[in-house]
């Protein structure tokens, strides 16, 4: 019986059913009272809800400690996280947020082309891509091709055919200027090392701006490779006149966002849903989550929604979608930034008006041009923070509420500063060549460097020693000695020709003009 003295008739449900109260009817007894009869109408409990008891009261929402074998007497195992309370899901494909500014890396320590390069080539982490290791197995190889070849030198049958390949490698000879057939086998790792330092060059120099690091071949295990990019980072304040930053802040301002509210395991619909803006809401539910979204007419203007009557939200999603713009050599990127409030545990608070703030901040990207004649391009991005009070906004799940409806009030405010991100290469087109044009003069340099060093101290050390222990007819002295031996070779070669040349003017000696003209080459 009511204050009114109306009698009230709820028939009672069994263990995992309610009484609904959509449908009753009114009859009138005596002494002018009225007796308000609920149909004998009942609905299963919903999901993530239990009730184990005979009566007219509603079902409970489970908690972590409660046991889960009977469907009807207690809460249902739950094997969809679609179907179960976020504390019973073990995972959920909505519970993420989506952040989209990361702010840049810092400057690596190495900022100088000519040491990357260096270290490039020189690295030995990878088999695949690094030079160095290449190099030395290159050189492995040439080693054996050189004692292969000074073993045919003592070979009377194969000599003449080696002398083809011997002259082709003097060809290659960078070292000693076409002088040794060994040189140009060493050449040839030299030109292997130096194509591996043009290619790095090459690639180095469109690795610019950090939007670029796509180009990285992540396969590769190209984990040494650096950016060709510096950065810098600071707060500036928001003082006029904004300068060049005048027609960026321009256009951040007139950005339109979209607004996108998503009401987690909820049982509120979209009819119990007002969000007071100028602009027309659209709304639908699925499963059990609902959806709203609407355009926002400005970054400053307030948005409150307001949920009538009594439900359950146990997590809230509040989203920013933004289009890009581009205008010249000023470009806005695109917002897409959500944040899930959520609480084990715990649901929305349905008790009181609750607060949000929304902080925006300007981050203004500074990308300088590679070369002289590129513009320097100005990129916008909001960053976004929200500001509540986790406490307030949700309560233990046990706790019933008195009032059947509540608001949320959404308020924007920008901060007095924006962040200023600069990033200019390291190297522009000038430098790389330049550099890259050093590495390969001083590695020729050094390799010749020690050519000089085993002429001069480790060849005349290693004579003396086979000296003392052999005689200068060992294969080795001679291998070691090979240009004196091909200098002999050929001197032996230049008095076979005088001989025959001689004969020739033997046979001849009746004809003196012939005589003459012969004479005339003997004495050159």
């Amino acid at each position: 019986m009511n204050d009114d003295e109306h009698l009230l008739i709820i028939p009672s449900s069994k263990p995992g059913y309610l009484s609904v109260d959509q449908v009753f009817v009114t009859e009138y007894i005596t002494h002018g009272h009225r007796r308000h009869i609920f149909l004998s109408n009942s609905a299963q409990c919903p999901l993530h809800t239990y009730k184990n008891d005979t009566g007219p009261w509603p079902c409970r929402k489970c908690q972590m400690n409660s046991s889960q074998y009977d469907v009807d007497m207690i809460c249902p195992e739950c094997n969809n996280e679609l179907f179960c309370p976020l504390e019973f899901a073990t995972f959920s494909a909505n519970l993420f947020d989506i952040e989209q500014y990361y702010g840049y890396p810092e400057t690596p320590e190495i900022d100088v082309f000519s040491d990357i390069l260096i270290r490039n080539m020189f690295r030995t982490k990878c088999l695949r891509t690094s030079p160095f290791l290449i190099m030395i197995i290159t050189l492995l190889m040439i080693l054996i091709l050189s004692i292969i070849i000074g073993f045919l030198k003592f070979s009377k049958r194969l000599a003449s055919k080696n002398e083809p390949f011997i002259k082709g490698f003097r060809y290659l000879d960078l070292i000693k200027q076409g002088q040794s057939w060994f040189g140009g086998l060493v050449s040839i790792v030299l030109l292997v090392l130096l194509a591996f330092a043009i290619k790095f060059s090459y690639s180095y120099h469109y690795l610019y701006p950090i939007e670029n690091q796509h180009l990285l071949n992540e396969n590769s295990c190209s984990t040494n490779l650096h950016l060709n990019a510096k950065f810098e980072s600071n707060l500036q304040y928001l003082t006029k006149p904004y300068g060049q930053f005048e027609e960026i802040f321009r256009l951040l301002d007139s950005q339109e966002f979209l607004m996108n509210i998503e009401l987690i395991n909820t049982t509120f619909h979209c009819g119990q849903l007002f969000i007071n803006s100028h602009n027309p809401v659209f709304c639908y539910t699925r499963e059990f989550n609902l959806y709203a979204s609407t355009n926002l007419s400005s970054h400053k203007v307030p948005i409150s929604l307001k949920l009538q009557g009594k439900g359950i939200i146990e997590a809230m999603r509040i989203g920013f979608i933004g289009s890009e713009i581009h205008q010249m050599n000023n470009y806005v990127q695109k917002v897409n930034f959500s944040k899930v409030f959520n609480y084990t545990n715990r649901t929305i608070s349905m008790q009181m008006v609750h607060s949000i703030d929304l902080q925006l901040t300007k981050i203004i990207n500074i990308t300088e041009g590679l070369t002289d004649s590129d513009l320097t391009i100005y990129s916008g991005l909001w960053s976004m923070i929200f500001h509540f009070d986790l406490d307030r906004l949700f309560v233990e799940t046990h706790q019933e509420f008195d009032k059947d409806s509540t608001k949320i009030s959404l308020k924007f405010f920008e901060t007095s500063f924006f962040i200023q991100n600069r990033q200019k290469p390291i190297a522009r087109s000038p430098e790389i060549i330049f550099s890259t044009i050093l590495f390969i003069c001083m590695c020729l340099d050094l390799v010749c460097t020690i050519f000089l060093l085993i002429k001069l101290w480790l060849k005349p050390i290693l004579k003396l020693m086979i000296i003392k222990v052999s005689s200068s007819n060992c294969w080795f002295y001679q291998f070691i000695d090979g240009d004196k031996s091909n200098i002999s070779i050929e001197m032996e070669n230049l008095k076979t020709e005088i001989d025959i040349l001689k004969k020739t003017i033997k046979t001849l000696t009746t004809n003196e003009p012939v005589i003459r003209r012969y004479k005339r080459k003997v004495s050159v």
